[in-house]
């Protein structure tokens, strides 16, 4: 097995009572606070903060001074709030706008700014998938976590974890309609065939997607190539 990943340790939040440290945020901690708003759609910011935040090398924080960070996505969205508003009919969520790309691309640039980098961001959508897994690599070889859209009109994209027991990966959850952050690529040979595996934070967990499971789920619509997508640099 090949693996590549980030440089530095990913940005970990240290939260009272709880026994591990998280890997990345998660957007379910809002719940039952003021933030409450963010606990459904919030994927996209909590993306943007983790990227930002590994970028200016806080890699391990309170949730204090992270919530502080999300403090300061919402002071540059002042309508974050309305973005993220769920339209709901009998009880359930039917329509939501979320947080849009170049809002995450703004806040990647002035945090890299602020960092003393140079290094801008824009959204790939254009490019639907064409050299999209190898675009990944190169910015996680380089030390830089990828914010990633899962996006399709239907179904539900597998989440694996890795079982060092076994040695296989299993299938945990699935998702739709949401953002991750890629940390690492694994390559192997199974069954005489390369398998890619992205290691992705969500939910403040680590998580792995099948990059060719991925690529049949999005399927060849350009709605789905453009919205299911990847922040690159400029």
């Amino acid at each position: 097995m090949e693996r590549i990943s980030l440089q530095n340790e990913y940005v970990s939040v240290i939260r009272e009572g709880q026994q591990t440290d998280s890997c990345g945020g998660n957007q379910n901690w809002f719940r039952g606070t003021p933030l409450e708003y963010a606990a459904n759609q919030g994927c996209g910011m909590i993306a943007a903060v983790d990227v930002v935040n590994f970028i200016q090398n806080k890699n391990r924080m309170s949730y204090g001074e992270y919530e502080k960070c999300v403090m300061g996505f919402l002071r540059q969205h002042p309508f974050t709030k309305l973005f993220l508003h769920e339209f709901r009919k009998n009880n359930k969520s039917v329509f939501a706008i979320g947080i849009l790309p170049n809002q995450i691309s703004r806040f990647l640039n002035r945090g890299g700014r602020q960092a003393g980098r140079h290094t801008r961001f824009k959204w790939n959508g254009l490019h639907g998938h064409k050299n999209m897994y190898e675009k990944m690599k190169a910015m996680i070889k380089e030390n830089l976590p990828v914010v990633w859209a899962i996006y399709s009109r239907k179904g539900r994209l597998n989440l694996y974890r890795f079982n060092s027991s076994t040695g296989k990966y299993e299938v945990i959850a699935s998702t739709n309609n949401h953002f991750v952050t890629a940390i690492a690529v694994e390559e192997s040979i199974e069954n005489q065939r390369l398998r890619r595996m992205i290691e992705v934070s969500s939910w403040g967990k680590s998580f792995y997607i099948d990059y060719d499971e991925y690529l049949e789920f999005v399927g060849n619509s350009l709605i789905n190539k453009y919205c299911s997508n990847i922040m690159v640099r400029r």
